[in-house]
C-alpha cells in the first residue's frame, strides 16, 4: 500500500520540483498587463470590483474576457506577498500545477486498474513540455485553475452519484461549485458538465447505484452555466468575446467564415505535434508565423480533417470496447473544442498553454496502454513511456529556463517563430526598456516588415529613433500613426516630445494641450504638459 501511494505521488512531487527554478523568474509577456499594470490588485478594498471587471481592464480593453477567479487569485497573491514579488506568484503556480497533477492521477486511477498506469500518467502530465507556458508564465494560471476545477467537478460528480443521501448532497454542491469556479477561471471551464457525462458513459453505473440523482446533478451544472453566462453578459455586454479580435493575434478570425475554419483545421496538426513531439516551443505564433489557408485541399487542412475523424470516430468506437482509451480520445476533442477556433474564434490562433487540459486525454491514453499491455510486452511499453517522460522532463527543464526574463523568452521564441510580428515587437520592447535603441529599432523594423500596418510597432519605432537623436525621422512615424488613428493620444504625446527635441516648444505645447483635451486622465500627456509649462 505504501509503495502504491509513493508511486501515485511521484507525479505531483515532480510537478512541483521541476518548476522550482521559476521562483527566481521575472514577470514576462502578458504578466505585465494582467498583473503589474492592473490597478485592481493594488488595494484590498478593490477586490469586490474584480467580480465586475473584464480580465484585460488594465489595458483599456473591454468586452473581451471575463476571468474573475484568476484575477482574484492575483490580488490575493499581491496581498500575501505585500507587493508584486514575482517569486511568490510563481510559487503559487507551481503548487497549483502539483494539485492539478494529483487530480489527474486520481481521475485516471478511477478508470485504469493497477498502479503503473495512473503513476505513468502523473509523470507525463507533470513533465510535459507543452505545460511550461501555463506554469512558468504567471497568467497561465487561468489554465491551471480551470483544469483543477474541471477535474474536481468530475471526481465530485462521480462521488455524488455513488454516495448516500446526506453525503451525496455535499458532493452535489462540491461538483457544482467546482464546475462554476472552473468557468470563472477561464471560459473553457464550461466543458466540465460535458466531461462529467463523458466519464459516466465510459464508466456506467447501475440505476440502483445512481439513486435518481443524475437529473439533479445536471440541473445544477446547467444552473451554474446560466449564472456564469449572466455574469458574463452583465460585465462584458454579451456572451461571446465581444471586442474585435486583432488580426495580428488571430488572422483566422479576420479571414471570413470559410477561410478562418480552414486555417483552424490546418493548425490541428501543429497541436498534435506539440502533444506528441514538443521539441520546438514558442511563446507566440501570431501573424504571420501561421499562414491563412484559402483552399480546402491544403495539406494541413486534409491532415486536420483526418485528425478530427480519427479522434472523434476512434473515441466513439472505443468508448465501449476500451473505455479508458475511448474516453482519452473524446476528452481531447471535448476539452479542446472551444479553444481551437473550430466552433468559435478565440483571441489566439495557436498557443501551447491551451493544451493544458486536453493533455489529460493523452495521459489517459498512455495509462490505458500501460495497463492493457500483455505481461511480456509490459516492460517494453512501460520503459518506452518512461523514457519519453524523462526526455520530456529534460526538454521542460530547458524550456523553463527560457522563461526567466524577457530577453531569454523572446530570443528563443524568435528562433522558432521568426515570422511572428508579436515576438519581434516584444523583443524590441525589451531592448527599448534596456536602453539599447539600435537593437530595439532593428526588431521594430522586422515587425513592420512582416505587417506594415502594425501601429504599435510603428509607434515604438518612432520612440527608438527619437532616443537616437533622429527627431525629424521619428516625427514621420508618429504622423503615420495619427494618419490612421487621429485619436491616438500616445502618438500625439510622442509627437510633441519629438518637436520639443527640435526646440519647437510652441508646437509641442499645442499638441500636448490637444492630447489633454482628448484624454483628460492621460498621465503621460499631463506630465509632459506640466514639464512644457515649467
Amino acid at each position: 500500500m505504501r509503495a502504491r501511494r509513493l508511486a501515485l505521488l511521484a507525479g505531483p512531487a515532480l510537478a512541483i520540483l521541476i518548476y522550482l527554478p521559476t521562483l527566481s523568474h521575472q514577470f514576462v509577456l502578458d504578466d505585465r498587463g494582467a498583473i503589474q499594470a492592473n490597478p485592481l490588485l493594488h488595494d484590498v478594498r478593490d477586490l469586490p470590483r474584480v467580480l465586475v471587471a473584464p480580465y484585460w481592464a488594465a489595458t483599456g480593453e473591454v468586452g473581451n474576457l471575463y476571468r474573475p477567479l484568476t484575477t482574484f487569485s492575483f490580488a490575493i497573491d499581491r496581498l500575501v506577498a505585500r507587493g508584486l514579488r514575482p517569486g511568490w506568484f510563481h510559487f503559487v503556480n507551481l503548487l497549483l500545477h502539483g494539485l492539478a497533477t494529483w487530480l489527474v492521477v486520481r481521475l485516471i486511477a478511477m478508470c485504469v486498474p493497477g498502479t503503473a498506469g495512473p503513476a505513468v500518467a502523473g509523470l507525463i502530465f507533470a513533465l510535459h513540455p507543452v505545460h511550461v507556458e501555463a506554469v512558468a508564465g504567471v497568467v497561465g494560471r487561468s489554465e491551471i485553475l480551470a483544469a483543477c476545477g474541471v477535474l474536481t467537478a468530475i471526481l465530485c460528480h462521480r462521488r455524488a452519484l455513488l454516495s448516500g443521501t446526506g453525503e451525496g448532497r455535499r458532493w452535489l454542491a462540491a461538483a457544482w461549485s467546482a464546475s462554476f469556479l472552473a468557468m470563472l477561471a477561464k471560459e473553457s471551464g464550461i466543458t466540465a458538465p460535458a466531461l462529467c457525462l463523458l466519464f459516466e458513459i465510459a464508466l456506467p453505473l447501475s440505476r440502483s447505484a445512481v439513486r435518481g440523482r443524475r437529473g439533479v446533478l445536471y440541473a445544477g451544472h446547467a444552473a451554474a452555466i446560466v449564472v456564469y453566462l449572466a455574469a458574463r453578459v452583465f460585465v462584458l455586454g454579451g456572451i461571446g468575446i465581444g471586442a474585435p479580435i486583432h488580426f495580428v493575434d488571430n488572422p483566422a478570425a479576420a479571414s471570413g467564415l470559410l477561410s478562418g475554419r480552414l486555417t483552424a483545421l490546418s493548425v490541428l496538426p501543429r497541436y498534435a505535434r506539440l502533444l506528441l513531439w514538443p521539441a520546438d516551443l514558442s511563446a507566440d505564433y501570431s501573424y504571420a508565423q501561421i499562414p491563412v489557408v484559402e483552399s480546402g485541399f491544403d495539406p494541413g487542412v486534409l491532415v486536420g480533417l483526418a485528425l478530427v475523424a480519427l479522434v472523434v470516430a476512434g473515441g466513439v468506437v472505443l468508448i465501449r470496447r476500451a473505455p479508458a482509451a475511448g474516453a482519452g480520445l473524446l476528452w481531447i476533442a471535448v476539452s479542446a473544442a472551444l479553444t481551437t477556433n473550430l466552433l468559435f474564434f478565440v483571441g489566439t490562433l495557436l498557443a501551447e498553454r491551451l493544451m493544458y487540459l486536453p493533455s489529460v486525454g493523452l495521459c489517459l491514453l498512455l495509462a490505458w496502454g500501460v495497463a492493457s499491455a500483455r505481461r511480456a510486452a509490459f516492460p517494453v511499453v512501460l520503459g518506452l513511456i518512461l523514457l519519453a517522460g524523462a526526455a520530456g522532463g529534460v526538454r521542460s527543464a530547458n524550456r523553463i529556463a527560457e522563461w526567466r526574463d524577457d530577453f531569454s523568452l523572446y530570443g528563443s521564441s524568435a528562433r522558432i517563430s521568426p515570422r511572428s510580428v508579436r515576438i519581434r515587437y516584444n523583443l524590441g520592447n525589451a531592448y527599448l526598456r534596456r536602453g539599447e535603441w539600435i537593437r530595439a529599432e532593428e526588431n521594430y523594423r522586422a515587425a513592420l516588415a512582416i505587417y506594415p500596418e502594425f501601429e504599435d510597432g510603428r509607434m515604438n519605432l518612432g520612440m527608438a529613433v527619437l532616443q537616437q537623436g533622429r527627431a525629424r525621422e521619428s516625427i514621420e512615424h508618429f504622423r503615420a500613426v495619427l494618419d490612421r488613428d487621429p485619436a491616438e493620444v500616445e502618438a500625439k504625446v510622442n509627437l510633441a516630445l519629438a518637436h520639443r527635441a527640435l526646440g519647437e516648444e510652441a508646437t509641442a505645447e499645442s499638441l500636448l494641450m490637444e492630447a489633454v483635451r482628448e484624454s483628460p486622465h492621460s498621465s503621460k500627456a499631463l506630465n509632459n504638459l506640466g514639464s512644457s509649462a515649467m
